[in-house]
């Protein structure tokens, strides 16, 4: 009974990391977003990000913090964490988006978003995303 008690306590909680510190821009082509997506992927957390109280308090009952090492997730762990001992994990990234070329195109971000998930379910569909790289990860 104990053992079913204490495995009935364990939980995991899984915490989106704060908004990056790297902001949209205007209109660009596919080489554009390429370099967007590097500076968004580099980049913090957002200055003016704060954490709820509740959600400080699940951390801070926490046996163990885990984060992707994307520099994003890294500062939201160590503010949701401060001053504990933070194990990154590059198993825990994001998907790797599927490249889109449309040549000069330009787009604005949410263009982007738009064409790149389209391409995604069409790959699912077909069984070609995620990559099987990507389903093992």
């Amino acid at each position: 009974m104990h053992g079913e008690l204490e495995q009935a306590a364990r939980q995991i909680v899984l915490i989106r990391h704060g908004r990056s510190a790297h902001g949209p821009t205007g209109w660009i082509d596919a080489a554009g977003l390429r370099a967007w997506r590097e500076a968004y992927e580099r980049a913090g957390i957002r200055e003016d990000e704060s954490v709820p109280s509740a959600l400080r308090a699940i951390v801070e009952s926490a046996n163990l913090v885990l984060a992707s090492d994307a520099p994003r997730a890294v500062v939201s762990a160590r503010l949701l964490a401060p001053g504990r001992e933070v194990v990154l994990s590059p198993r825990l990234r994001e998907l790797e988006l599927p490249g889109l070329e449309l040549g000069a195109v330009r787009l604005p971000l949410i263009g982007w978003a738009v064409a790149i998930g389209l391409r995604m379910r069409g790959m699912a569909w077909r069984g070609r995303f995620p990559s099987a790289v990507e389903v093992e990860r």
